[in-house]
């Protein structure tokens, strides 16, 4: 059975109606058993696949977070300006309070859009390396299987090569056999013709 790697990448961004993304994803990896199994605790490429799959879960959930949190709370705002600006439509009321009230409101939220930019190009540089080292993993896999079919075939011809010392060492015996049995019997012809 030959060794494999296996790496899966999900990466799901959905725009909301409300505005903003939200996103999931993951990666795993698996390694089936096989003749490489010994191999794996000192393979560095293998230690360096483990390694790219880490830092791209890390970084994939450290700005996602954020971003739901923020987006969150920009909707709330944007809700609140909303019902704010219908009920002074709807009521007379002290235009400068709430003429502050809406100012900061309305500056609140370009701070959160702000922030969810920033954020979202984050998410997309985010994106782009963990593509970059998806690509990477590939090639590492690809390698990996390469050297796992390599040293399959070095077993077949080891195997091979046994084989053959075996037969070269049963002709061997079969020889010095003969050659004892002759030794034997010269001295006695020897003996009978003199």
């Amino acid at each position: 059975m030959t060794e494999t790697v296996k790496v899966d990448m999900v990466m799901n961004v959905v725009e909301r109606p409300s505005g903003g993304f939200s996103a999931g994803g993951g990666i795993s990896s698996g390694i089936t058993s096989g003749p490489l199994l010994g191999l794996v605790g000192r393979n560095p490429n293998l230690v360096e696949l483990e390694d790219k799959l880490l830092a791209m879960q890390q970084p994939e959930s450290k700005t996602r977070e954020p971003l739901l949190i923020i987006t969150e709370e920009r909707d709330k705002l944007r809700n609140l300006l909303n019902e704010f600006k219908r009920l002074k439509n709807d009521e007379a009321g002290d235009e400068i309070a709430s003429g502050t009230l809406v100012q900061e409101l309305e500056s609140s939220l370009v701070k959160k859009e702000l922030c969810i930019k920033e954020l979202e190009s984050s998410f997309h540089v985010q994106k782009e390396v963990n593509t970059r080292q998806y690509e990477e993993i590939k090639l590492l896999n690809e390698r990996l299987n390469n050297e796992a079919r390599r040293i399959k075939s070095l077993e077949r011809e080891g195997d091979w090569l046994r084989s053959k010392v075996s037969l070269l060492e049963s002709s061997y015996n079969s020889s010095v056999i003969e050659v004892c049995n002759i030794v034997n019997q010269n001295p006695i012809q020897c003996k009978i013709q003199l």
